[in-house]
């Protein structure tokens, strides 16, 4: 770029000779003038010159140099915006990491939290259901005899009536069974329970396989 500035300038300078009137020749005659002082005075003027020419290349040198450093910061510059990039970006993935990991223990934690509300509902429900089953059962018991019994047909079994205190357990001989009396219509609700909760755990079984 530099080349082209002094290009350019020398090439003005001349054009200005040719272009304006009685320049041409009063540059020509103080290019005598000088010549003239530097006929008469060889050694000043070569130190003059080299003085010069010394100057120049310092400018010269200076203004590489200073390039050279520019170049130099830019591209440091330049190392430095793509390392803090990188740890931008590593940090950036850390958090996300962090975030997930925090995400996952607190979808866990709600979870297993679910998990054990449910559960102890489930063993309160079932102690009252077995306290309930056992109230059922005492309540409903009825003892068969074998053989007997007019009502069966002369061939069944005769069967007290519900709530018989003599079905206790101190009272059995050995060839009496007891049972518990269920209606039909409770039957039927059991069927059913019954294989709504085996649909049940088959959905269940199948959104845990996916």
């Amino acid at each position: 770029m530099t080349w082209l500035i002094g290009i350019l300038g020398i090439g003005g300078l001349g054009a200005a000779l040719f272009l304006i009137p009685g320049l041409l020749p009063r540059a020509i005659e103080a290019a005598g003038a000088v010549l003239g002082v530097v006929r008469r005075n060889p050694w000043p003027a070569a130190v003059i010159a080299l003085l010069l020419a010394c100057g120049w290349l310092w400018m010269g040198k200076n203004k590489a140099e200073d390039q050279r450093d520019f170049a130099r910061n830019l591209a440091k510059e330049e190392r430095a915006n793509h390392v803090q990039t990188i740890a931008n970006y590593r940090e950036a993935q850390k958090r996300a990491r962090a975030f997930a990991v925090a995400q996952k223990q607190a979808e866990e934690a709600r979870h297993k939290a679910n998990a054990e509300r449910i559960d102890r509902a489930f063993k309160n429900q079932l102690a009252d259901a077995r306290d309930a089953t056992a109230e059922y059962i005492r309540t409903h018991r009825v003892r068969a005899e074998p053989g007997g019994g007019a009502a069966q047909g002369g061939g069944g079994s005769a069967f007290a009536a519900p709530g018989d205190r003599s079905a206790s357990g101190g009272e059995r001989s050995g060839g009496t069974a007891f049972m518990v009396a269920v209606a039909e219509a409770d039957i039927g609700i059991c069927t059913a329970n019954t294989l709504r909760l085996e649909a049940v755990q088959d959905w269940a079984a199948g959104l845990a396989a996916h």
